[in-house]
């Protein structure tokens, strides 16, 4: 695991290597244990900076082919190389390392840009192909490992994460609006954007080829899931085939060094609690660990992680997140290095941190259950049900309300209109992840960006959908919103701040288009969101029957406390003043809702609703004052 990061200057007689050597310091968190720079001609620079897992001695980047003329700096794990160096050592290549990363110049040898097909795990690479004159830049399917770049006539810079190329000197720091209004909708910025006009994200399960000699950019993707195929309506066909599937993953990811302390982060749900089970089957000569953050006032996940823990036999961790631990906010925000609101971010990092200071540097995660089986996607589920709701009679109308009592609710909204496009709709019935609509457009009332449409840019992403069952639709944009540009960003940018490697089995590729497959009433079924992966647990006797069962449980920081009970240096961000110099929400629908808040003159659903907005202003603001007016996160975290 690393960061890694590059410059490509279009004049070599204005070369600068310093402007590598500011990007790498800014990803040292990332890789605390060395420093690489590589320069193979005066206008490339390339480098990075290393977190050790496997092989110390000999691992070191770039990773170079037998004539060195393909160079390769990665940041993630390859999980089948072995069977990929095997393959390539009986083609006549050479290998000096143990390390995953080894196998790529050689796998690019052979197969050229479509080498990324071969590979199975989460990546970002950089390939410098001399002969050619070409950069190459890659992700993961998923996007689990990040990469961005900027572009202009005199260069072209690329880096694991948008700090180091602020820290460059060269990238323009003009915000993209667009960006902004998708914020306060989805509270993240989804898709290839950023918030600023001239960083642009790497998609991911895609191949940009920058050609330095004529100075162009090509694109290309090379995977998709597909969302089209023949649904499994068969219980215990889809419960063989996950398992099968899951199994397999873990296996894979549980391929280490043998003194490498390896654990999990254990929330008592159903998905971090079966990944804990499985590893276990794959460590039982030697210490599991165990994470767990106990969030105050808020114990409902304690007893189920007190049974997890005694019945699989882990060394477990216990790490408290207290009213005053929002005082980390400067920090997590300055390590995220763009705007997301979201209250696990805190508790989030307090669990890695605690892995990392127990050299625990492995850590599996339950990531991508809640998106591929009806966790938080149930409700884009039962939006199939709602769109069909006139053909149904009485009794099936009954049957459905008993088992899931929110379609009353919904059946009276802006949803019971089936001539809604699937964004639109998915939009509409992701409250979890975006704002109530109305109380958005006062947040927004007479600002720079209350006139732009916060789904323009995602209207290419329902595109995709074609073809598709109305849940399946659905479900892609909750896997290209919701999973790539909010829950595996928070995960990679608060573990790897410690830095500690998560991997998610979840995310398999093939688990991913087996999601596709499973029928929607497998995957919410009888009112029980993520019923089939409570079946595939429950026929692999891996966990007790209170777990199995258990209902879901959102896993956050206390918001709605730290809200109530700001410091003063957090406090004023909110103020009308801060707030009115940037221009993005209107300060005094901001500062009366704030005032209603602290007074406790809401209802719970209001004052839920309230917070989160609240939380995501204050995120923006802390975003811009650390990133665009240079104030330090030692002076912002001053009380």
């Amino acid at each position: 695991m690393c960061g890694i990061a590059g410059y490509i200057n279009q004049n070599p007689r204005l070369n600068n290597q310093d402007v590598l050597t500011k990007m790498l310091d800014k990803l040292q968190h990332r890789g605390p244990d060395h420093q690489t720079q590589y320069h193979p001609c005066p206008n490339i620079h390339l480098g990075y900076t290393r977190f050790i897992i496997n092989d110390i001695e000999k691992g070191d980047q770039p990773f170079l082919n037998e004539t060195k003329n393909i160079a390769c700096f990665f940041n993630g794990e390859i999980y089948n190389w072995k069977e990929i160096k095997e393959w390539l050592v009986r083609r006549g290549h050479h290998f000096k390392s143990e390390c995953d990363g080894e196998v790529l110049p050689h796998l690019y040898e052979e197969y050229s840009t479509d080498f990324v097909k071969k590979l199975e795990g989460m990546y970002a690479i950089s390939v410098l192909d001399l002969k050619n004159h070409k950069l190459l830049l890659t992700r993961d399917r998923i996007g689990e490992k990040p990469l961005y770049y900027a572009i202009s006539p005199e260069f072209f810079l690329f880096s694991s994460t948008i700090p180091p190329l602020l820290a460059s000197g060269l990238v323009n720091k003009d915000l993209d609006l667009q960006s902004i209004a998708e914020f306060f909708t989805f509270r993240c910025v989804p898709c290839t954007n950023s918030v600023l006009k001239s960083v642009k994200r790497l998609e991911p399960a895609s191949v940009l080829i920058f050609d330095y000699g004529t100075w162009k950019l090509s694109h290309k993707i090379y995977w998709k899931p597909e969302i089209c195929q023949p649904l499994i309506t068969s219980e215990e066909k889809a419960i063989e085939k996950l398992g099968n599937l899951l199994f397999n993953s873990i296996k894979l990811r549980t391929d280490t060094d043998r003194g490498l302390k390896i654990g999990t982060a254990l929330s008592g749900g159903i998905d971090s609690s079966t990944i804990t089970a499985l590893s276990r089957k794959f460590q039982k000569d030697r210490d599991l660990h165990t994470f767990s953050v106990h969030v105050k006032d808020d114990p409902e996940d304690l007893d189920a992680i007190r049974t997890v823990v005694k019945r699989l036999k882990t060394k477990h961790h216990w790490i408290d997140c207290n009213t005053t631990d929002i005082n980390l906010l400067p920090f997590i925000v300055a390590m995220m290095g763009e705007p997301i609101s979201a209250g696990m971010t805190i508790p989030s990092y307090q669990c890695y941190k605690e892995a990392g200071i127990k050299n625990v540097k492995v850590l599996f995660c339950g990531d991508g259950s809640d998106e591929l089986f009806a966790g938080y996607s149930g409700r884009l589920i039962m939006d199939g049900i709602l769109k069909k709701w006139d053909s149904f009679d009485a009794k099936t109308r009954t049957n459905y309300l008993r088992e899931r009592p929110i379609l009353a609710e919904k059946i009276k909204s802006k949803l019971n209109n089936p001539s809604l496009s699937v964004l639109d709709r998915y939009a509409i019935w992701d409250d979890d992840n975006c704002f109530d609509l109305d109380t958005r457009a006062k947040l927004l009332q007479g600002t720079k960006i209350s006139d732009l449409d916060p789904l323009i840019r995602l209207r290419e992403l329902e595109q995709l959908t074609a073809g598709a069952s109305h849940e399946n639709a659905m479900l892609f944009m909750e896997l290209k919103t919701r999973l790539e540009g909010f829950m595996i960003v928070i995960l990679d940018r608060t573990s790897m701040a410690c830095p500690v490697e998560c991997r998610s089995p979840y995310l398999d590729s093939k688990i991913i288009d087996l999601a596709f497959r499973i029928s929607p009433e497998l995957k919410f079924a009888k009112g029980i969101e993520k019923y089939i992966l409570r079946r595939v647990s429950e026929k692999a006797g891996i966990l007790p029957e209170k777990i199995l069962w258990r209902k879901k449980h959102p896993f956050s920081g206390p918001i709605k406390t730290w809200l109530g009970n700001l410091p003063p240096n957090l406090e004023s961000l909110l103020s009308p003043r801060r707030l009115d110099n940037y221009g993005f929400v209107n300060s005094k629908f901001v500062s009366q809702i704030y005032k209603e808040y602290k007074t406790g003159n809401q209802d719970r659903q209001t004052r839920i609703k309230h917070s989160d907005l609240l939380f995501s202003v204050l995120v923006l603001t802390l975003w811009l004052e650390i990133f665009l007016q240079n104030r330090s996160v030692d002076e912002l975290s001053t009380i």
